[in-house]
């Protein structure tokens, strides 16, 4: 019952009545020109960053999920396993049990001991290139004490939050995948189900409309690209890269996977079947347990068509921040708290920008991928400069370590495009009367608020990036992301009447493009 009450308050209030007037009332710091650095002008660094748009949105779907953790697992007989073994925090390992059971169930692949490892005991050592495969059991079964004193400590955290457990245990990886794959699975079945029975449910015909009008505004801006269609070959290359695009497909959360709840249901039904069809026989109840899960899950995987194993990727994610393309098969997928219309509606632009913004990065990494790098050599100097530029941008506004450039170019580029992009259709929808307008209000002119709209998405506290960061993470960090997009277009110099030797000063022809008249 106070579920009932309470959910609906989360996800439906919750959010101011107009995001992005609060936004531009609130959380704006005008000690700073938008000229010299925008981010920090949008997003002050003296306000209460739990007013910001991403932390805002993420805390409506943490809550929610969370509510839910406590009773999705109710009905479920893999819940019951689980918490049987949670209270074994006694065992104790025979050895020649687990002896036999760990000959037995990899002999005939010896990959099969690493992947227990990687899938339950993180931190310990794999299997080495140099082993043979009785030293690999040898070893195994020798770090089998150690690693039974770390699979108790995660059975017996597996029901809190992943960075709680992370805490606890002294290692940054989330519970096993298959453990989480499970719990977030029931709270999925129990959200749905519950806004369904609420007629919660959104059609989002909208965002199919707008990704098609996004396909078709792509592909004119390639067929425009003169340096793509000056001969045969480069021709027949424009028709490989538009049915690329042609070829994406939108999914989100809350999509006809999930309103379909039968879809998800047999997931659950079959990965409880698959459970207790496996053969456990480690003489170890927790262990059997998680094994046996792990098992499970990469069977389900197994029989699973690549639409659902993208869809399975989708409920792990457990409706967090974000949204991923698959190159593979060119499907975007966009999670919850984008799709969500309440957390960032606004009067002033009725379009969901920030929505946008993020269906238009992901598509454009049919285009702009590590997993396509032909494509990245055929840019050539264009890519080159965008990367230069991003590479500068570093030197004027890193906090912290920066390696922006050729490793971020395949996150950078998709930003720069698809802002551009969602500018162009702006174009479309107002005049430019409108767009110079003031707000009614407020100085800021409709134009600007577009600026103001699409950063608000990445406004965050500042943090400064370790050196490891800078070189593992592909994506900028959020000021470089705003700074270095909001840099390379002229719209932005001339919406904020930057001058020559502003920081964010720039003009068309020393800007960069890959694609459009401009290219």
């Amino acid at each position: 019952m106070i579920l009932t009450v309470l959910l609906p308050l989360l996800l439906l209030g919750s959010v101011s009545a107009d995001r992005l007037r609060f936004h531009l009332e609130n959380l704006i710091d005008r000690n700073i020109s938008a000229c010299d650095d925008f981010y920090h002008h949008a997003c002050s660094q003296y306000v209460d960053p739990e007013e910001f748009f991403q932390k805002r949105v993420s805390e409506i779907f943490n809550t929610t999920t969370e509510m839910f953790n406590g009773v999705s697992d109710m009905h479920s007989p893999i819940a019951f396993e689980l918490q049987q073994a949670e209270f074994l925090e006694a065992l104790k390992l025979e050895d020649n049990n687990y002896e036999h059971y760990a000959r037995e169930r990899c002999k005939t692949n010896i990959s099969c001991y690493d992947e227990d490892i990687t899938e339950v005991y993180p931190n310990y050592t794999s299997v080495q290139s140099n082993e043979s495969p009785e030293e690999t059991i040898q070893n195994y079964i020798i770090e089998t004490s150690a690693m039974i004193d770390a699979l108790i400590v995660s059975m017996n955290t597996s029901f809190i939050t992943f960075k709680e457990q992370a805490a606890m245990v002294n290692f940054s990886d989330p519970p096993p995948i298959a453990i989480r794959f499970h719990t977030s699975l029931q709270s999925r079945i129990h959200v749905i189900e519950f806004m369904k029975s609420n007629n919660s449910h959104s059609d989002f015909q909208e965002i199919k409309e707008i990704s098609e009008k996004m396909k078709d505004r792509i592909i004119k801006n390639i067929e425009q690209s003169w340096w793509l269609n000056i001969d045969e070959v480069g021709i027949r290359i424009v028709n490989i890269i538009k049915e690329r695009i042609e070829s994406i497909q939108v999914y989100h959360d809350f999509d006809e996977l999930d309103k379909n709840i039968t879809t998800l249901r047999k997931l659950n039904r079959d990965l409880i079947s698959h459970y207790f069809a496996v053969s456990k026989r480690s003489g170890v109840h927790g262990l059997d347990t998680i094994l046996g899960l792990k098992d499970a899950f990469e069977r389900l995987k197994s029989e699973s068509s690549q639409e659902i194993l993208s869809f399975i990727d989708r409920i792990l994610i457990n409706f967090e921040f974000g949204a991923f393309f698959d190159s593979q098969i060119k499907m975007v997928t966009i999670m919850a708290p984008l799709m969500y219309n309440p957390a960032f509606c606004s009067e002033i632009l009725k379009e969901p920008i920030i929505t946008y913004y993020v269906l238009g990065h992901e598509m454009f990494h049919s285009l702009f991928s590590p997993f396509t790098p032909t494509l990245l050599q055929l840019y050539g100097h264009r890519a080159k400069c965008i990367a230069e530029h991003y590479n500068k941008t570093c030197d004027k506004f890193a906090i912290g370590a920066c390696r922006s450039g050729v490793q971020t170019i395949t996150e950078d580029a998709p930003d720069l495009e698809s802002t551009r992009l969602m500018h162009s259709l702006l174009l479309e929808e107002y005049t430019t009367q409108e767009l110079a307008a003031p707000i009614e209000g407020m100085e800021t002119t409709l134009e600007q608020a577009f600026f103001y709209y699409a950063t608000s998405a990445w406004c965050a506290q500042d943090e400064p990036r370790t050196e490891v960061d800078a070189w593992t993470d592909p994506h900028s960090a959020k000021n470089i992301r705003i700074n270095g997009v909001f840099s390379l277009m002229p719209e932005f110099t001339k919406a904020f009447s930057c001058k020559a030797g502003d920081p964010m000063f720039v003009e068309e022809r020393t800007s960069c493009y890959v694609f459009g008249p401009n290219s």
